[in-house]
């Protein structure tokens, strides 16, 4: 067998292998969770959305925070410093973390 059959043979393999696992699951019901997992909270609509520790902080609060960080969360490690990266490049950072949206 050539590399293209040998190819051709793998892709055929991993699409029979996704129809067949979707299928078995295909009449599974679903059942969601009534909670989030962490860093999202449920909302009034039952929707989870994304809830940032960065999202009341002004770009230098972040700035700060990267550069010296401390533990948030009990259940995520304390986040180690990016003093190694320039200001400009930090302050980039914060600027774009705080234009993203849910």
């Amino acid at each position: 067998m050539n590399k293209a059959q040998s190819s051709s043979k793998f892709r055929t393999g991993a699409l029979l292998a996704l129809v067949l696992c979707t299928n078995a699951f295909a009449d599974a019901p679903v059942q969601l969770r009534d909670y989030c997992p962490p860093g999202f909270e449920l909302t009034d609509g039952n929707r989870c959305e994304l809830r940032t520790l960065y999202q009341n902080y002004d770009p230098q609060g972040i700035v700060d925070y990267i550069t010296s960080p401390t533990k948030k969360r009990d259940d995520y490690p304390e986040m180690p410093p990016q003093n190694y990266l320039s200001e400009d490049v930090r302050m980039a950072a914060a600027e774009f973390m705080l234009q993203v949206e849910n």
